[in-house]
């Protein structure tokens, strides 16, 4: 996999920390996904998101606002524009305090398959890359039960018998909290194991949407 940012993020896996949740996440959640970053680099963890709108930028503002490193793991290539275009500023903080993950290469492409387009799917794979690449995981969610596009985080976690918690707003952790049913029925498209990560030296695009 490729990255932009500070090779040395990559040198201890085991300080990563996944904070994840919703892009329509209330105001509570997003300030709990805040505030437990800035606690996780108090106790020197990396965090880890998708640079998502919602609990996903808070979580990377929490970080880098603590004075704390922090990666980003996209499903755009890094010749496309960052996605989302509202991240674009958040995305090149991060180059500088720690790094931008790219997972895909290749262009994309028109197919669709179990109705999702080539797009969605990478962001289902990316949601699946980052729970076996972190150890441990929190879903910040005042839900019970976590659903959309986290909950492929949640299984797969689970799967790869990594601590899991739902953090609320009431800054309690619950553990292994229940998902809605998530697979991916698809082969993927990268290697959910790969942690050969070498710098991009191609060229990288800012301004356009995907």
């Amino acid at each position: 996999m490729y990255y932009r940012g500070v090779a040395s993020v990559f040198d201890d896996l085991d300080k990563f920390v996944l904070i994840v949740g919703s892009r329509k996440a209330k105001p509570e959640e997003l300030g709990a996904a805040y505030a437990l970053a800035r606690k996780m680099v108090e106790r020197g963890m990396i965090v880890v998101s998708g640079l998502a709108d919602g609990v996903d930028t808070y979580a990377h503002r929490g970080a880098l606002d603590a004075g704390g490193m922090t990666v980003g793991i996209l499903a755009n290539t890094p010749e496309k524009a960052t996605y989302p275009k509202s991240n674009i500023d958040l995305a090149e903080r991060i180059v500088d305090h720690g790094a931008l993950l790219y997972p895909f290469i290749t262009p994309q492409d028109e197919t669709v398959s179990w109705g999702l387009n080539h797009f969605q799917r990478r962001l289902v794979e990316r949601d699946c890359l980052q729970a076996i690449l972190c150890k441990k995981i929190f879903v910040v969610s005042d839900s019970a039960t976590i659903t959309g596009g986290t909950r492929y985080a949640v299984n797969y976690g689970k799967n790869a018998k990594h601590d899991v918690y739902r953090f609320d707003t009431n800054f309690k952790s619950h553990a292994n909290p229940p998902a809605a049913n998530s697979g991916i029925n698809w082969e993927t498209e990268i290697n959910l194991f790969d942690r050969d990560f070498q710098p991009w030296t191609g060229p990288v695009a800012r301004g356009q949407l995907l």
